[in-house]
């Protein structure tokens, strides 16, 4: 996961929380392989309710299917997601 350390669950029923100065990652991470997986709203309150109280600038819910060594995916909230957007259309 974008070279931090996270702390593997098992079940995906469990996560681990992780963070640098302006981001907070709420990892979801199954160590069963699966076909899918079901994003849960109350994941992202509380994600969103502990980067204020944390006073982060960004948060991102990580997940992925099980598989080792497939890649993870990221769900940003829509600010984020424009800024970032904003920010690589700057670079251009």
């Amino acid at each position: 996961m974008v070279g931090y350390n996270q702390t593997l669950e098992q079940h995906c029923s469990k996560n681990g929380d992780v963070q640098n100065e302006k981001w907070l990652f709420e990892a979801k991470t199954c160590m069963k392989e699966q076909d899918s997986f079901s994003i849960k709203k109350e994941w992202l309150i509380k994600l969103k309710q502990e980067t204020y109280s944390m006073n982060k600038e960004f948060s991102a819910l990580i997940f992925n299917f099980g598989k080792q060594n497939e890649e993870n995916f990221y769900i940003l909230n829509e600010r984020d997601f424009i800024q970032i957007i904003n920010l690589l259309n700057e670079m251009e």
